[in-house]
């Protein structure tokens, strides 16, 4: 992978989920299979939504094209907490995203400006284990203390280097 654009929440909004999260140390959001320490990339990336991501061979062009990319605040909703089988023999925990104000309009300028599509599964990744147990667990933890839908403000956009070693490269915000 090269690097990702991602969508970042309000904190205050967001603080109810990472208050749960917090019993549980183990809790990574990073997929397994993807060629890079999990746990320091889990360290350095943020919960989010991610929103594009692109190939290190794409690399010069799209960080040419993401100079003329702008922020623009808008909102989407978690709508429930769902689970589901990942690589390498794990499973995914997410919060299941619908958009809200202003999101697709500003989604839409992104495509254009970037030249590509945006990634087409909205979610909010909370927790990659081999630990099912753990997963449901936290699934049913976070389902009895959360309520849904839950707004979500995006405050902010920031992209990441995405392979060894990853890292911040540039964050936007109104």
């Amino acid at each position: 992978m090269g690097h990702t654009l991602i969508a970042c929440f309000d904190k205050e909004q967001f603080q109810p989920v990472l208050d749960i999260l917090a019993r549980y140390p183990s809790v990574n959001k990073i997929p397994f299979g993807r060629g890079f320490d999990r746990e320091e990339a889990n360290r350095i990336l943020p919960f989010h939504m991610t929103m594009f991501h692109w190939g290190k061979e794409m690399d010069g062009e799209m960080l040419m094209k993401t100079e003329r990319i702008t922020f623009q605040e808008s909102e989407v909703y978690a709508t429930g907490i769902r689970s589901m089988d990942a690589r390498e023999g794990s499973s995914l925990l997410y919060l299941g995203v619908s958009l809200g104000k202003g999101y697709l309009a500003w989604e839409r300028q992104l495509e254009q400006s970037l030249g590509t599509k945006h990634s087409s599964f909205r979610h909010v990744t909370l927790s990659v284990s081999k630990n099912h147990n753990e997963i449901l667990s936290l699934k049913q933890h976070l389902a009895m203390q959360l309520i849904f839908p839950m707004p979500l403000r995006i405050c902010g956009m920031e992209l990441y280097h995405i392979w060894q070693p990853v890292y911040f490269v540039k964050a936007w915000q109104k």
